[in-house]
């Protein structure tokens, strides 16, 4: 956790880099693809508070949300206040305003996509759960590799593109493995002392 120099305060998740830049009209924050921030803005009306991504551009005043830059686009979650989602490169497609309860996938060039319900994502990686809602099991993977020691790989492309559903609390690798294990058929053998692959069974 960290305060910023207006006072406003961010949570990094793992394997997240930032860039601060601070104005007398403007607070900005730039998160790297990969990157995921839970941030709880300070009050300030004269001067709006956006974190940049590659695919756009979330804007906030006196709120609390989330920010996940994935490659594929980037996830913003309203918690508290009012957010207001703007991608790159769209120049056509309107802004999206998003209240507490919401969420949006932005991609650059497209636009925000539809506001959905964020109840299921409440950002619970801050508690040490990791949620997922009909996500492809390569998604789910490639999240678990920011948190275990071991790096995993999936070595069946009709298995990675398998959809699944699940609340993962993080505990050591075996066991968050052997808890998907009950629900998808798959198996997984160590390649060596830092990877894993995941196979059908």
């Amino acid at each position: 956790e960290q305060r910023l120099p207006d006072g406003s305060v961010v949570r990094l998740n793992t394997d997240t880099s930032l860039l601060w830049r601070g104005t007398e009209a403007l607070r900005e924050i730039d998160v790297e693809l990969g990157g995921e921030i839970f941030v709880d803005v300070a009050k300030d009306a004269d001067r709006p508070f956006v974190v940049r991504t590659d695919h756009g551009l979330a804007t906030a005043i006196g709120t609390a949300f989330g920010v996940h830059a994935r490659p594929e686009g980037t996830s913003v979650v309203v918690t508290e206040g009012v957010v207001e989602v703007l991608a790159h490169n769209a120049e056509a497609a309107p802004a999206r305003r998003l209240a507490a309860g919401e969420a949006v996938d932005v991609t650059a060039g497209a636009g925000p996509g539809a506001v959905r319900d964020a109840a299921s994502e409440s950002l619970a990686w801050r508690q040490g759960r990791l949620v997922y809602d009909d996500v492809p099991l390569a998604q789910l993977v490639e999240d678990l590799n920011r948190y275990l020691p071991r790096r995993m790989t999936i070595s069946d492309p009709a298995l990675a593109a398998t959809r699944v559903s699940a609340v993962l609390v993080l505990s050591d690798q075996e066991t968050m493995l052997r808890g998907l294990a009950q629900v998808l058929p798959l198996d997984w053998v160590p390649l060596n002392d830092s990877v894993l692959v995941i196979h059908p069974s």
